[in-house]
């Protein structure tokens, strides 16, 4: 997989070079540093290289501190099973507050895979057609309905 993305980079660059419009040479030079940087580190999305701003929203959805900060909502969310019924008596958290929190996690999970939605290759169609992405979504929307019908599942 890291060749076809050094492929893509060397495509990109030889394009850069060959044309003689500035914008679109740095712009193909912006594709072809973004192709490498994913070849050398191992990353292989694909991404819509048709503008300036999936490639930002690219370079955005890499970025160190975003997919750190969502190890941290990670761990959030898993913690929550300390403190949400059937917790001890003495680590339960009131069930508005394990709800809100939970809420806040599911938002950032969601926000998080729409950016990517944003930047794809062949657009939202070819999005959800992927099975992982439609994975991901479903326990989400279980986790929604649950918390928005709490009479059901809160044992009093």
């Amino acid at each position: 997989m890291p060749t076809d993305l050094l492929e893509k980079a060397r495509a990109a660059f030889e394009g850069a070079v060959a044309d003689d419009n500035e914008p679109e040479a740095a712009e193909a030079m912006d594709v072809a540093a973004t192709c490498l940087d994913d070849a050398v580190r191992g990353r292989n999305i694909e991404f819509c290289s048709s503008g300036r701003r999936e490639l930002r929203l690219y370079d955005l959805y890499k970025r160190r501190w975003l997919s750190r900060s969502m190890y941290v909502v990670y761990a959030t969310y898993l913690a929550l099973a300390l403190f949400e019924r059937p917790a001890q008596p003495h680590l339960r958290a009131p069930f508005w507050a394990t709800v809100c929190v939970e809420f806040a996690c599911v938002c950032a999970f969601l926000c998080r895979l729409f950016h990517e939605m944003l930047f794809s290759a062949g657009g939202a169609k070819r999005f959800w057609s992927d099975h992982k992405h439609a994975a991901q979504v479903r326990p989400k929307s279980c986790t929604v309905h649950s918390s928005a019908v709490p009479g059901r599942y809160v044992h009093t």
